[in-house]
C-alpha cells in the first residue's frame, strides 16, 4: 500500500454510508473512463459491467427458489431473529467495545491441493484431522450448541464451504439456514477465493465476485450477502482493488498486511482505520472505509486456543490451578494499551483464529465463552469500561459508523450533549 495522507475519517456524515446492498454498482456510462493506475476501460469492459448489473438483478432469484427453503431463510422477528446489520450486538456508549470475531483462515493451494486441504488425505502421510471438512463440521455443531456464538467465513473458505454444502444432508442444511437467518454465521468478502491484488487483472477480480456473489445469493438470499470485503492475506494492496470494491457497493474493506513503515506511522496517529479513495478520477464513488487488521487473521498473542497453539487455555474448574484472573488481566491490558490506541474510535475488532484453526472448534468456543464472561464480570466490577461480545467485521463497521454519526450529532447539538 502506498503511504498517503488519509482524509479525516468521517469528516462529513455522508463520507461513507452503510449501503446494505453489496453487489454491482458499476455504471455503463463509466465505460470509457480510466481507473487510477492507468487501467483503461475498453469495449470489452462493457460485458463485465453488464454481467455485474445482471448480478444485481439476479438478487430477485429468490422468487424461483423452493418456497420451503425460502421460508427457512426468512428471519422470524416474533422470536427475535434478525440478520445482517440488524443482528449486531448492542454496544456501550463511552466504553471500549471489543468485537470478538471467530474466524478460520484457509488456503486454496499453498502446501496441498484443494482435495487434500478438504479431506486431510495425503499420498505420503497418515490422514490429518486438520482439514476443512472437519473445520466446517465442528464449527456448525458448536454454533448450534450456544446461541451467543458467531462465526465468520471469508473468501478463502467459500469454495470449501460450497463443496462441503453440496455433500450435506437436509438436516445439516436446516441448521445452517437457521444460523444464517439469525446472523450467527456471516459471509465476508464474497469472492471465489481471495483476490491477489498485485497481479490479478480487474476482469478476473470482477469475474470472481460475479460468480461467487450469484452463488451466495441464489443459495442463501438476503441474509447471506457479504457486507464488507476481506483481504487478510494478500501481500500488498492496490487502490484499483479498493476502487472496484467501493463501486460494487461494499461498506468496508479489511486488509492485512501493509508496509511496516506505513503501519508504524498510522499507529502513532490513530490511523489504522481510514477512508481510502480508490480513484481520483471517479471521486467519492470510490471512497471506502478501510481497516488494517491489527493481528491479521490471527488471535492476539497469548490467546490462541486451538490444539496447534502453545498458549495456555483458560482454567476455571480448579481453584488450585485456575489462571482465569491472570489471563483476563492480560487480555484487558492488551486491548486498552496495545490495540485500542491505534484506532480512531472506541470499537476494537479482535479476530480469534488461525489458519485451519477450528477443526477442534469446541476448544476455541469454550475458551472464548470463558474469556467474554470473565472479562465482562471484571470490568463491570472494577469500572474499567471494557465490554466484550461475540461479533463480526460487519458489526464492528456498523458500530464504528454509528459512533461517528453520534459524535457528529453531538457537535451539532452541543447544548444537548
Amino acid at each position: 500500500m502506498k503511504s498517503q495522507k488519509p482524509k479525516e475519517f468521517f469528516n462529513e456524515p455522508n463520507v461513507i454510508m452503510i449501503r446494505n446492498y453489496p453487489a454491482a454498482r458499476f455504471l455503463a456510462s463509466r465505460g470509457q473512463e480510466s481507473l487510477e493506475g492507468g487501467l483503461q476501460y475498453s469495449v470489452n469492459m462493457n460485458k463485465y459491467i453488464v454481467s455485474l448489473m445482471m448480478l444485481s438483478f439476479s438478487f430477485n432469484c429468490g422468487s424461483t427458489m423452493d418456497p420451503l427453503i425460502k421460508d427457512l431463510l426468512t428471519p422470524i422477528p416474533q422470536i427475535g431473529e434478525k440478520c445482517g446489520y440488524e443482528s449486531c450486538p448492542a454496544v456501550r456508549n463511552g466504553w471500549i467495545n471489543v468485537h470478538i470475531a471467530p474466524h478460520s483462515h484457509a488456503e486454496l493451494g499453498y502446501t496441498n491441493t484443494f482435495a487434500e486441504h478438504y479431506t486431510g488425505d495425503d499420498d505420503f502421510f497418515q490422514k490429518s484431522r486438520i482439514n476443512m471438512k472437519q473445520v466446517l463440521d465442528a464449527t456448525i455443531s458448536e454454533l448450534w450448541a450456544d446461541k451467543r456464538r458467531k462465526f465468520t467465513l471469508s473468501d478463502s473458505e467459500l469454495p470449501y464451504f460450497f463443496h462441503w454444502w453440496s455433500r450435506r444432508h437436509n438436516t445439516v442444511r436446516r441448521m445452517v439456514y437457521e444460523l444464517i437467518r439469525q446472523g450467527r454465521l456471516m459471509f465476508i468478502g464474497g469472492g471465489w477465493g481471495m483476490a491477489d491484488e498485485a497481479s490479478s487483472y480487474y476482469q478476473s477480480v470482477i469475474d470472481s465476485f460475479t460468480y461467487s456473489l450469484r452463488k451466495i445469493d441464489s443459495t442463501f438470499l438476503t441474509c447471506g450477502r457479504p457486507l464488507v470485503a476481506w483481504q487478510a492475506d494478500t501481500f500488498g494492496h492496490s487502490k484499483e482493488f479498493a476502487s472496484l470494491i467501493a463501486q460494487m457497493g461494499y461498506d468496508g474493506l479489511f486488509i492485512n498486511p501493509i508496509s511496516f513503515d506505513d503501519e508504524i506511522i498510522r499507529m502513532e496517529r490513530k490511523g489504522l482505520d481510514f477512508v481510502w479513495r480508490g480513484s481520483d478520477d471517479l471521486g467519492p464513488e470510490t471512497d471506502i472505509y478501510t481497516n488494517k487488521l491489527f493481528d491479521g487473521y490471527w488471535s492476539p498473542p497469548g490467546f490462541c486456543f486451538g490444539s496447534m497453539c502453545s498458549d495456555p487455555l483458560l482454567i476455571t474448574s480448579d481453584s488450585l490451578f485456575s489462571n482465569i484472573n491472570e489471563r483476563v488481566d492480560l487480555f484487558i491490558d492488551s486491548i486498552v494499551h496495545r490495540q485500542a490506541p491505534s484506532y480512531s474510535t472506541n470499537q476494537v475488532l479482535v479476530v480469534m483464529g488461525q489458519r485451519m484453526g477450528y477443526f477442534n472448534a469446541k476448544i476455541w468456543f469454550d475458551n472464548i465463552d470463558k474469556l467474554i464472561d470473565h472479562v465482562n464480570k471484571k470490568t463491570y466490577k472494577d469500572g474499567h469500561k471494557v465490554h466484550v461480545m461475540y461479533s463480526s467485521p460487519a458489526c464492528y463497521l456498523k458500530a464504528v459508523h454509528d459512533e461517528k454519526l453520534s459524535v457528529l450529532l453531538c457537535l451539532r447539538l452541543v447544548s444537548v450533549c
